[in-house]
């Protein structure tokens, strides 16, 4: 992108980001998690605009009707031990033994889910905002011993990355967090954004074919079964 300092590609068909200088030199490099088969992460052309760290995860309707709602329904106790607010229209939290959740169905859901940050948190410890309608995000995980497995399709469509004090420095340009924030204690946090100075370039692609670091030519396995659909 002409005039930007920095960029970041996200290839999503062999799970893995790169960032690159404004002279195309590649700076950083990790794998990521990515969405699987029956929710593949977009292709998407964008910028980031925010790093937040300590986030609440806002639990997608779409996931919280078809996966989390009859988990509740079986065990309330769910959403306490998956540390889960039930905020209403006006933003506030409603106690969730008031809730008939028997008369709570997908056309009847006055609600969301917000899972507590922390440790616990799907988002981890830190995400990056990136503009799009999606709720797609570059974000920490809570599980963190998938990164070198070859199987890296695992997500609902959001990437998880590898190392995200890395990204976040790379996309700050300037240093904010140290490799082993992961390991300090968090303590009452609550979410602190920074924003950017500049808007970074974000591309979420879908590559059959990149160079790799030692500059060989390498072929990804279509796993969302796009053929030849350019994404």
């Amino acid at each position: 992108i002409q005039g930007a300092e920095r960029m970041v590609i996200v290839n999503t068909r062999g799970a893995y980001l790169t960032g690159f200088d404004g002279k195309g030199e590649e700076k950083l490099r990790m794998n990521v998690i990515v969405g699987k088969q029956a929710s593949p992460t977009p292709g998407i052309d964008t910028y980031a605009t925010s790093i937040m760290m300590y986030p609440y995860w806002n639990v997608p309707r779409k996931i919280a009707l078809k996966e989390m709602l009859p988990k509740i329904k079986e065990d309330e106790d769910y959403l306490s031990d998956n540390g889960l607010a039930v905020i209403d229209t006006k933003g506030e939290v409603v106690e969730s033994d008031q809730i008939d959740w028997d008369e709570i169905s997908d056309a009847n859901f006055p609600y969301r889910f917000r899972q507590e940050n922390g440790e616990d948190n799907s988002l981890g410890l830190m995400k990056v905002n990136i503009k799009n309608p999606l709720a797609i995000y570059l974000h920490d995980t809570n599980v963190r011993t998938l990164f070198d497995s070859t199987q890296r399709w695992r997500s609902h469509g959001c990437v998880r990355l590898q190392h995200p004090a890395a990204l976040a420095n790379f996309l700050a340009g300037k240093h904010l967090l140290d490799e082993d924030f992961i390991n300090v204690p968090v303590v009452d946090q609550k979410p602190q954004s920074t924003k950017l100075d500049a808007k970074i370039p974000v591309f979420i692609l879908y590559l059959g074919a990149d160079v790799n670091e030692a500059g060989q030519l390498v072929f990804y396995k279509d796993v969302y079964a796009w053929g030849d659909k350019v994404i």
